[in-house]
């Protein structure tokens, strides 16, 4: 079973492709500078060798149709298909207090990742291109995310609450939701490749919108978890 993980950014896109029989790493790379001028796509090949390949990338549709370019490519590529992968994992920044466990990509999911985008703005909007490219190019592959606040959502109360009005949490979600260094963000990673190996090979989900999500203005809750976090 191959499974490809992805954590796409507001302007970037971080890849790698494993073969969960032997947990061998079979491409890696990265999409820098979508939506700018001289975007690229830079790749580790399997004997060490790092390639860089210039290529106009407009959205994150364009970006991840290019990795999926690259993943074919008779010379660099690891695959000779796209049905090749048996699923999508991604990184989802924050699932606020709707997501605690990783879980397979819905239309609900996905409104869920989306109302939160004022948690984290930039993130979350970038991961939702991300899932949104990949169904409109792959839309019988199932997905699945894995949110980087789950790690910390066994804290208690009095741990995670801020001394501001309790309106606050209840209304905007203002609260503690812990770290996101890169250690807790490998190993989330790797819980997204498990669960994602457990699905059945032909499984299949319903399609999701490939519409944009709406862009919102930074909230004054978002502001207070950037002062205080």
């Amino acid at each position: 079973m191959k499974i490809l993980v992805l954590n796409c950014g507001s302007s970037s896109i971080k890849y790698k492709l494993y073969n969960m029989d032997d947990k061998s790493v079979l491409a890696q790379g990265g999409v820098e500078r979508i939506g700018l001028d001289e975007a690229f796509l830079k790749l580790t090949l399997p004997n060490g060798e790092k390639k860089v390949i210039m290529h106009d990338m407009p959205d994150h549709k364009e970006g991840v149709n290019f990795v999926f370019q690259t993943l074919l490519d008779k010379e660099i590529g690891a695959i000779n298909d796209l049905s090749e992968i048996d699923a999508v994992g991604h990184r989802i920044v924050q699932g606020g207090d709707k997501f605690n466990d990783s879980c397979i990509v819905t239309p609900e999911v996905e409104q869920g990742i989306e109302d939160l985008c004022d948690l984290a703005p930039v993130h979350n909007a970038g991961h939702l291109r991300g899932i949104r490219a990949v169904d409109a190019l792959m839309p019988a592959t199932p997905q699945v995310v894995v949110f980087d606040n789950a790690f910390h959502s066994t804290m208690p109360e009095h741990a995670f609450l801020y001394a501001v009005p309790y309106k606050f949490y209840e209304d905007y979600h203002v609260r503690r939701y812990g770290s996101t260094a890169p250690v807790i963000v490998t190993y989330l990673n790797a819980c997204a490749i498990t669960l994602v190996a457990t699905l059945k090979p032909n499984a299949s989900l319903p399609a999701t919108s490939a519409t944009e999500p709406a862009w919102r203005p930074l909230s004054s809750a978002n502001a207070l978890i950037r002062l205080w976090d």
